[in-house]
């Protein structure tokens, strides 16, 4: 099995792109090819998917947080629309975030050993995806003094 990691360095103010050496500790305890592609900006994300998909890698990580999910989710709709992205992908996460709070509603570990222990061999589940403004959002969605802040976190520094 070979599985692709898309990685927002910033993501817990810079904690993510620490853990990956244990990521990859992990996956290859578990035996599993894994890729880790870095993000240099928000715009990056989704691509990165994509590229993943195009060499055959089905089962993506994202190592992130809400905010990271959000970019993803929204940009590989965009490749979708627009008939870049025309294939099936299992999507998972490595709660990397400052608050990841659809990792909590989805019971995931907060350890990231025992995040990507349920995450390679895990079984994909159906997650329903709202729109609203013509932006997609899985958790929650804000207006006002909490959508500021959460648009102001989104910044990926190099």
């Amino acid at each position: 099995m070979e599985v692709g990691i898309v990685l927002n360095p910033a993501a817990g103010g810079g904690r993510a792109a620490n853990l990956m050496p244990e990521a990859e500790a992990e996956l290859r305890r578990l035996g599993v090819n894994g890729r880790i592609e870095t993000a240099k900006a928000p715009g990056d994300l989704a691509p990165l998917v994509l590229s993943f998909l195009q060499r055959g890698i089905s089962r993506v990580l994202v190592a992130g947080g809400d905010g990271t999910l959000n970019i993803v989710l929204n940009g590989l709709a965009g490749l979708i629309a627009d008939g870049t992205a025309r294939t099936s992908l299992e999507l998972g996460i490595l709660p990397l975030g400052t608050g990841n709070d659809f990792a909590h509603a989805l019971c995931l570990p907060a350890d990231i050993r025992a995040a990507v222990r349920r995450a390679v061999p895990g079984t994909p589940r159906l997650v329903d995806v709202c729109r609203l403004n013509n932006r997609l959002f899985l958790n929650a969605s804000g207006a006002g003094l909490d959508a500021r802040v959460a648009a102001s976190s989104l910044r990926i520094e190099a």
